[in-house]
């Protein structure tokens, strides 16, 4: 079997698993709880966040613990717009985002909320320019993605801070991490950002638990109400085992970034060979600016869903697009692309579990159901 979806889901590493496994057998006190039981897993979660505040260069009461970066989201921008109504009600996103975010801020159209979607150019970047263009007095919020999650195009996250900064150092500024965090070095710090969301299950740990960054001074109504947990921010038990398993991915990553970065290199240099090995094979997104741990080709006269499906049969797992999008072909729209070229679109989700070999295995193989495809078509 041969999983090229890894930006959908990724497999659990050994040093998570473990970790989820004890702490959960172990450490199965509620953190919340007075008892030592409950303080063992209140040190379980602390040490959990000690780990991820370190790497990601945030302060660790900055750091809320959710189920999902879907809850981040939700959570940073609909607790925003409600803290911050006062100031204003307008705020700014692009239309290649997730739906994540997208449909976040749609739903907060629907409730008088304005919004500005900006357009992205063929690589998937957003104009300056525009962004310039769009802010305005009543502006209290910009959300733009770190990577997106169907091309890999990088977001040039820190020149966008700065424009918004320069027009009005209030207006907050929130970034989706989803395909960065755990994947790239990300210095909430440097950054200067104002929010920052991620997830456990892209980066080999479980389904179930992510973060959220809410810098300093930041004030986000709450999303959940209950119990007082996490200073108020976030009611519900931690995910002990959850957070614990994921900031053991975490520093796995960290302490072999370097080589995974190399590998995961390598692997999508051998699947770029179909550029060259196989005619009419073109890249989407931007290839000079994109991370190592996506690629999304589209192949002239077939449809990606076919090919996807062929694949499927020799147990080689790649993807159509975005998991959360039904099409599977929905942010290649805004790029815009033909829409044979959209439709013929198919994304690889790298990690450092995939090998050369099974990328030259790919390749074979594509290039073996494309050519039967294509004479099927031409009768």
């Amino acid at each position: 079997m041969i999983y090229f979806d890894n930006a959908a889901s990724s497999k659990i590493c050994d040093e998570a698993m473990e970790e989820f496994q004890r702490v959960g057998q172990v450490v199965y006190g509620n953190p919340h709880a007075k008892s030592k039981m409950g303080m063992m897993a209140e040190e379980e979660v602390k040490r959990s966040i000690e780990i991820l505040a370190r790497g990601l260069k945030c302060n660790e009461d900055e750091l809320v613990i959710t189920s999902c970066a879907t809850e981040s989201n939700n959570m940073f921008l609909r607790g925003v717009v409600k803290r911050y109504k006062r100031k204003g009600n307008h705020i700014i996103t692009q239309k290649s985002e997730h739906s994540a975010v997208k449909s976040v801020a749609k739903q907060l159209e629907n409730e008088g909320v304005e919004v500005t979607y900006l357009d992205v150019d063929e690589k998937g970047v957003i104009s300056i320019q525009q962004l310039k263009e769009s802010l305005k007095e009543n502006t209290i919020l910009v959300s733009i993605m770190h990577v997106n999650n169907e091309t890999g195009a990088i977001m040039p996250i820190e020149e966008i801070v700065s424009e918004v900064k320069k027009y009005n150092k209030e207006i907050l500024v929130h970034v989706d991490g989803v395909q960065s965090f755990g994947k790239l070095d990300v210095n909430f710090r440097k950054l200067n950002i104002d929010g920052y969301s991620f997830t456990g299950h892209k980066i080999h740990a479980p389904k179930g638990v992510g973060g959220l960054i809410i810098k300093d001074g930041v004030k986000v109504e709450s999303l959940i109400y209950g119990g007082n947990h996490q200073n108020g921010r976030r009611a519900g038990t931690v995910n002990v085992s959850g957070v614990a398993s994921l900031a053991k991915a975490f520093e796995t990553w960290e302490k072999n970034k370097d080589e995974y970065t190399v590998k995961v290199g390598e692997v999508k240099k051998e699947l770029l060979k179909l550029l060259d090995e196989l005619d009419g094979v073109v890249v989407n997104g931007n290839l000079e600016n994109s991370s190592n741990y996506l690629l999304n080709l589209s192949f002239e006269h077939i449809r990606g869903e076919v090919l996807l499906h062929g694949l499927s049969e020799l147990e080689i797992y790649v993807s159509t697009g975005t998991s959360c999008n039904s099409t599977g072909t929905g942010m290649l729209t805004t790029y815009g692309y033909s829409k044979e070229r959209i439709l013929g679109s198919v994304r690889f989700g790298l990690s450092r579990y995939n090998t050369v070999e099974e990328a030259r295995e790919t390749v074979e193989e594509i290039k073996k159901l494309v050519g039967t495809l294509r004479k099927f078509k031409k009768r």
